[in-house]
């Protein structure tokens, strides 16, 4: 039959990809898994209804989604490659090239090393270390291969029926997986912690100047009498 005829090129065919499968496999590093679990509970808002006098209370039921969002934030992942000093580290780079089949076995078979990226030979200005907020445009842009390849690996998972998310993030080197979580946990924590004391301030004074009108006009009333 015709398959008897051909079967050494059958053959051939399944050896070579067999090997090139084998090739990719091998040539695949290790992946470690960091995480932690973080708990995300709707800040309730008081505020004084006009000309009544009654405090009410409500809740931001978008806060869950807003704080998934912030904390895939590119903004906040800065901060997290200035704080552990990522962009001297050529494993974050090198971690985010070509997974796809043809990208690895060309490097299993050429053992080519990815370059770090030179240093910016432009002045980039002044910025405040730790900060992502406080960059110059310049600095930021020299910044961004490394957000994106580590935003890449990570995930922020909302687990189903509760006020809990997940964080996590993969990597070839398990000790900068660690770090990355727990630093970007901690600055998000810490982030959200500032601006909530300067959200409630804010709503505090405003609540006092609505009790001063409502006295106020209860005196007036009271005058008028």
């Amino acid at each position: 039959s015709r398959i008897l005829k051909r079967k050494w090129l059958i053959l051939a065919i399944v050896t070579v990809i067999t090997s090139i499968v084998a090739l990719y496999v091998f040539s695949l590093p290790p992946m470690y898994e960091s995480s932690v679990t973080l708990q995300l509970q709707p800040k309730e808002y008081s505020y004084m209804e006009d000309s009544k006098g009654t405090i009410l209370h409500s809740y931001d039921y978008d806060y869950t989604n807003t704080q998934i969002q912030l904390l895939s934030n590119p903004q906040l992942m800065r901060e997290v490659v200035l704080k552990l000093d990522l962009e001297h580290s050529p494993a974050i780079l090198s971690a985010s090239r070509g997974t796809d089949l043809f990208s690895r076995i060309r490097d299993f078979l050429t053992q080519r090393k990815a370059a770090p990226p030179q240093p910016a030979s432009v002045p980039l200005g002044v910025d405040t270390e730790d900060n992502g907020n406080a960059l110059t445009p310049a600095r930021a842009t020299q910044l961004e291969p490394y957000v994106s390849a580590l935003l890449a690996s990570l995930k922020v998972q909302p687990q189903a029926n509760t006020n809990l998310v997940k964080v996590s993030l993969t990597h070839p080197d398990p000790e900068i997986a660690m770090q990355v979580v727990d630093t970007l946990t901690k600055s998000f924590v810490a982030n959200n912690a500032h601006y909530e004391r300067k959200g409630s301030q804010a709503a505090t004074d405003t609540l006092g100047r609505q009790l001063a009108d409502l006295q106020t006009k209860i005196k007036r009333m009271e005058d008028e009498k």
